[in-house]
């Protein structure tokens, strides 16, 4: 069993490193980040080729970037990180590696059971009530009302989000990463 108050200060943590590092993220940001630490990435693969034309696409598209890390870890429970497709390109990291890695992640990655998160989803939206994110309680049930239907789906990132931070990444497990 995990140990409740160091599970809420490791998800206070990681919600505030997202704050720190996108401050106009919205409740919905923040539940991605949530929602990828508990789940990781098997929800986004169907078929590995696809997936391959797919990230091949948008790495092309990405400016590559050395300013933006490379790797910022999501971790709550298992290892899990986004790997930045801008910085991964500056870096010369290739489609097939960032694809190795996913393989390999996924391989690993063991997921929150539906309980878990559930206890974990009522603790993320007290803190989105307080300090430092302060959103208001309204904001807050409109965001649970538009979950209400299906807690353990994935969600975009809010049009704000991607618009000021163009987020393009993928999950990967930290220790995939090549040094």
């Amino acid at each position: 069993m995990h140990d409740g108050f160091r599970f809420r200060k490791i998800v206070r943590q990681r919600l505030a490193e997202e704050r720190e590092l996108h401050p106009y993220a919205r409740i919905q940001d923040y539940y991605k980040l949530l929602y990828q630490s508990a789940f990781g990435m098997e929800h986004l693969v169907q078929d590995w080729n696809q997936f391959s034309l797919f990230l091949n696409h948008e790495m092309s598209s990405a400016d590559p970037d050395v300013s933006i890390p490379l790797i910022k870890d999501i971790t709550i429970f298992h290892p899990v990180a986004r790997i930045n497709l801008a910085a991964a390109a500056a870096s010369g990291i290739t489609v097939d590696t960032i694809t190795r890695m996913c393989v390999e992640s996924m391989r690993s990655f063991k997921p929150l059971t539906p309980s878990v998160f559930t206890t974990l989803l009522a603790d993320f939206l007290t803190i989105m009530i307080n300090d430092p994110f302060s959103f208001t309680v309204e904001q807050v049930n409109t965001f649970r009302s538009t979950i209400s239907d299906n807690i353990f789906r994935a969600v975009h990132h809010s049009d704000i989000y991607r618009s000021l931070y163009s987020p393009h990444y993928r999950l990967v497990d930290p220790g995939t990463v090549d040094k």
